[in-house]
């Protein structure tokens, strides 16, 4: 299963950033390329502790159901997400597409260093997970989002 902790699948994904434009267009949802890139880096600080995000206890939280949704089943399109990881709501604010896109690599690269050395923060949706779950969780999102926008 491809996870950010993998060398391999985390380049990949970075290849795949790199190809996104400004004018690229959602295939689906309400987000637009400019706040889908600090949606996407947000739970990535959160993981590692530099952002906080309120614990959204649900059905999902700590429980086998949240577990094969976060690592395994299919992802709706077009779910909502905690207001934290929303441009406007708690989230990050859109600066310059260069700038977002190259902090979404960072953020990317310093989450796959962390995971290397210490466990992550608890999920807010979906409770303590082991650091391969987080890395693959991180790079189900970051997929799903660039599929979105057709990358």
């Amino acid at each position: 299963m491809k996870n950010l902790l993998n060398h391999h699948d985390l380049n990949e994904l970075i290849d795949r950033l790199q190809t996104l434009t400004p004018e690229n267009r959602r295939k689906w949802g309400k987000m637009s390329i400019q706040e889908v890139l600090p949606h996407m880096t947000d739970p990535l600080w959160v993981a590692i502790g530099q952002k906080t995000a309120r614990i959204h206890k649900s059905i999902f939280y700590n429980s086998f159901l949240g577990k094969m949704i976060a690592l395994y089943l299919p992802w709706p399109k077009g779910a909502t997400t905690a207001p934290e990881f929303l441009p406007g709501t708690g989230g990050t604010a859109y600066t310059t597409f260069d700038q977002d896109r190259q902090a979404l690599i960072d953020a990317l690269q310093h989450f796959a260093r962390h995971g290397m050395e210490q466990d992550y923060h608890p999920n807010p949706v979906f409770g303590k997970l082991s650091r391969k779950a987080w890395a693959r969780l991180m790079w189900r999102h970051t997929d799903h989002h660039l599929r979105q926008f057709g990358a």
